[in-house]
């Protein structure tokens, strides 16, 4: 966690070795950064949660062959008390770093002396259902979107560890699903590892990182060479901003991209949380550009490449 600490200092213009072109104290990442660094510094300061994964490596081994997330596939248990207190601290954390009067403030404040139960926010925050969380905000008086993200956040530690408890129960890269074989989340970006740039995905809520070809899109499967390709970037970070070992793997079929950071060694799950942060051009990049994460995947076959949905995988 330290070395993630120093990765948000960084990004906060507070350290040395600044890339060129990302955060100063001016950038608009000033908060976050002063957000997650002290929420790194508070997790330091307690041991790690007490989860449980209710899973077989043979359940788990049978969940990989249908593309189940493993949590789906499995029960999963923790302190639901100590995630609450958790949702609790990183609002008032948020309240004390985010922009006074915003909305995002208002809901930390409020969410940080209100008690919430957090076991029935948990469901919907994690499988993105909008209604359930806006009725919630509804009758709490709060921001949707920010309530939405701090219970996410809350959850995170949990997370952390049952990915890590889910990871020793299979081979990971037997993984055939553009989603987190974990939770179910869509990858936050792409790391191309050590010198052969081996395209790995990786999902930013849990950690979890699984094996991609470059030439096969996690959204809709295709693998058509003609529909897939890498979005130009410009020397200001504009879509056509220096990429410093960055790019945008787009997909022209369903207009969904994933970004892509070079390193030599995977990121930590909690470091990860930065590099997203940092690489947040990326996103406004491809957004401009018009395209958007995920892509316009049909539902029932979202994340199935094309040879497995004709069973040649």
């Amino acid at each position: 966690m330290e070395e993630a600490r120093a990765r948000w200092r960084e990004l906060a213009g507070e350290g040395s070795g600044q890339p060129a072109g990302q955060a100063d104290p001016g950038s608009g990442l000033g908060p976050i950064a002063a957000f997650h660094d002290e929420r790194l510094a508070q997790l330091l300061s307690r041991p790690a949660p007490d989860v449980s994964l209710a899973l077989t490596a043979a359940e788990a081994e049978r969940a990989v062959a249908a593309g189940e997330p493993l949590l789906t596939a499995g029960s999963l248990a923790f302190d639901e008390g100590e995630a609450a207190e958790e949702l609790r601290r990183v609002a008032q954390n948020l309240s004390e770093t985010a922009a006074e009067g915003t909305p995002a403030q208002a809901t930390a404040a409020r969410l940080a002396e209100t008690p919430v139960d957090l076991v029935s926010l948990a469901l919907p925050a994690l499988q993105n259902d909008a209604p359930s969380i806006e009725r919630a905000a509804a009758s709490l008086g709060v921001d949707a979107t920010t309530l939405g993200e701090l219970v996410q956040l809350a959850l995170q530690p949990v997370l952390w560890e049952a990915a890590s408890q889910a990871a020793a129960l299979t081979d990971i890269d037997t993984w055939e699903r553009g989603y987190c074989l974990c939770c179910g989340a869509w990858p936050a970006l792409a790391e191309l590892i050590g010198t052969e740039r081996r395209r790995v995905l990786r999902c930013v809520r849990c950690g979890s990182g699984w094996s991609w070809l470059v030439l096969l899109c996690p959204y809709c499967g295709t693998d058509d060479h003609r529909d897939l390709g890498s979005l130009e970037l410009g020397a200001d970070g504009s879509s056509g901003v220096e990429t410093r070992g960055h790019r945008i793997d787009v997909c022209e079929r369903c207009h969904g991209y994933v970004k892509a950071v070079q390193t030599f060694t995977s990121n930590s799950a909690v470091r990860l949380v930065a590099e997203d942060v940092a690489t947040l051009y990326l996103d406004a990049a491809a957004a401009q550009a018009g395209y958007r994460r995920p892509g316009d995947a049909d539902a029932a076959t979202a994340g199935i490449p094309r040879l497995a949905r004709e069973g040649r995988s």
